[in-house]
């Protein structure tokens, strides 16, 4: 493979991923902040998520508060925001553009009505709670549709390990930047850990990354627990990461067809029949 096409394929799953990030992101925040602000304390939720997102220093060129308009504009729809939701979208499409023949027809067409979705239904942003609401969905449902077609559909060669190592890559660094804000910037000095404001900030960041459920299913609601299976190293984690997916993405991963039988043996050991 081309180191140019597994670039492009390492980039577009990148991109997918961030852009859905985002989407939860803002969703999470939205959820947090609609509780009273007496109960939230001094906190500004919004600049917690800009954190996030890592864009925090670029917002404030352009804009003086951190509120709930600019954060949404300009992590979703801002030119101005290289990682912005639809600057994610248009880049994921430029790179598909360019490794067309290395994608299922099914994930192109989903990058590809997305992007036109993204022109024709939401190129002027969002105007209500409702329509951003509406968004933040259609961008969810975007990432799923892409995920799903290419888990299905393609083949398990160099092209697909190279997707996989981007999302993964990125789910890992978003997970740990997720993590470091909420112990550092989210709950208020005078709360204390375990409180219903911990708990429910808790609750809104495993709802963001759609692990509440999975996490009440097989374990208590124990905020420890939360604490003790945070990754505690995700550079290395990723690292671990990306060399298990060039593993079985190299040659030795291949199984080689003169060895399928015996399990253990060459072709002397083969069964013979009378």
């Amino acid at each position: 493979m081309l180191s140019r096409t597994a670039e492009n394929l390492y980039w577009l799953a990148r991109y997918i991923e961030r852009a859905e990030y985002l989407a939860r992101t803002i969703d999470a925040t939205l959820r947090v902040t609609a509780l009273p602000a007496a109960y939230i304390g001094k906190t500004n939720e919004w600049d917690s998520a800009l954190l996030t997102a890592g864009v925090s220093e670029s917002f404030y060129e352009t804009y003086q508060e951190a509120n709930e308009p600019n954060v949404v504009e300009y992590l979703s729809f801002s030119s101005n925001n290289p990682s912005s939701i639809r600057n994610c979208i248009e880049a994921a499409r430029l790179n598909s553009r360019s490794v067309r023949t290395a994608l299922t027809s099914e994930m192109w067409d989903t990058i590809n009505s997305a992007w036109i979705e993204l022109q024709e239904v939401w190129g002027k942003g969002t105007s209500t709670r409702e329509e951003l609401a509406k968004f933040l969905r259609f961008v969810q449902e975007t990432s799923l549709r892409f995920d799903g077609s290419a888990y299905r559909t393609m083949l398990r060669n160099d092209a697909y390990w190279f997707s996989r190592l981007g999302l993964h890559l990125e789910r890992a660094d978003n997970t740990a930047r997720i993590l470091d804000v909420k112990y550092h910037v989210l709950l208020p000095e005078e709360e204390h850990v375990g409180g219903p404001l911990d708990f429910y900030q808790w609750t809104s960041i495993l709802r963001s990354v759609s692990a509440l459920h999975r996490l009440s299913l097989g374990l208590s609601r124990n905020l420890e627990t939360l604490a003790d299976r945070r990754p505690v190293d995700p550079q290395r984690y990723a690292a671990a990461l990306a060399g298990e997916l060039l593993r079985q993405s190299g040659p030795q991963s291949r199984p080689d067809r003169r060895r399928l039988w015996p399990p253990g043996g060459g072709a002397a050991s083969r069964p013979r029949h009378p």
